[in-house]
């Protein structure tokens, strides 16, 4: 500010040959200088915000998480602020952006992993209602990547619907559930993924990535490694 006021003097100096003009030059040019340094502030205090990976760690941190995990908990809130990264998502998706993606993806798995909402045990109805929202959304994000033909990004949402489905069936193991339900909620997860091989299977990277993650979860429940995902998934169709 002592800068500002010694260069209003000296203007008011050599231009102004009024008293009134002299206050004037010296109010606008005052004025001007509190605007420019408020301007300034500002952009500096939102310029890490307004990139792409900043956005998504802010999206992410805030989401209401124990109110996501089940659906028929969700209130309006907690949906639309999930919805706003959905479309955050599909953005990252449109341009390719493999890094920011992985940044959203990485820190909703691990605001995931350790929420306290896992501390109580759950039955079959909680889980799959968990795993079926998941389901939707992480399937709905894949066939939106699957319009841009880009592998790198398909398989990366492929892998963390993966790390969700673990999540929710390392939940199963406490007492009380049976081995049916155990593969009831497994085929659920494996039921999303031969979804997303329809769409994914013209790629040789997307479809191993989907046999990687249908054996990682069949491991989990104790089940032989499949061999030919096209000809598991033609199964899992049958009545």
């Amino acid at each position: 500010y002592g800068l500002v006021i010694f260069l209003g003097i000296l203007v008011l100096k050599f231009v102004s040959e009024s008293l009134v003009s002299d206050f004037f030059v010296f109010l606008t040019i005052t004025l001007s200088a509190v605007a420019f340094e408020s301007l300034w502030h500002y952009l500096m205090a939102t310029r890490d915000l307004l990139r792409p990976t900043s956005l998504a760690a802010t999206l992410v941190r805030e989401l209401p998480i124990e109110d996501m995990l089940e659906e028929y908990r969700m209130d309006r809130v907690s949906r639309d602020h999930f919805s706003v990264i959905e479309s955050f998502v599909h953005g990252v998706v449109a341009k390719g952006d493999l890094k920011t993606l992985a940044l959203v993806m990485n820190r909703l798995n691990a605001k995931i992993k350790n929420s306290r909402f896992w501390e109580r045990p759950m039955g079959y109805r909680e889980l799959s209602s968990i795993l079926r929202n998941f389901s939707s959304r992480f399937l709905r994000m894949f066939l939106y990547a699957s319009t841009f033909d880009n592998p790198p990004v398909m398989s990366f949402i492929v892998m963390s619907y993966q790390r969700v489905a673990e999540q929710v069936l390392s939940r199963s193991k406490h007492p009380g559930w049976t081995r049916r339900e155990r593969l009831l909620l497994a085929d659920l997860a494996l039921g999303t993924l031969c979804r997303m091989l329809e769409s994914g299977r013209k790629h040789g990277s997307v479809r191993e990535q989907i046999l990687s993650s249908m054996n990682a979860l069949r491991e989990m429940i104790g089940e032989r490694p499949i061999e030919d995902p096209d000809s598991f998934c033609a199964f899992m169709k049958r009545p």
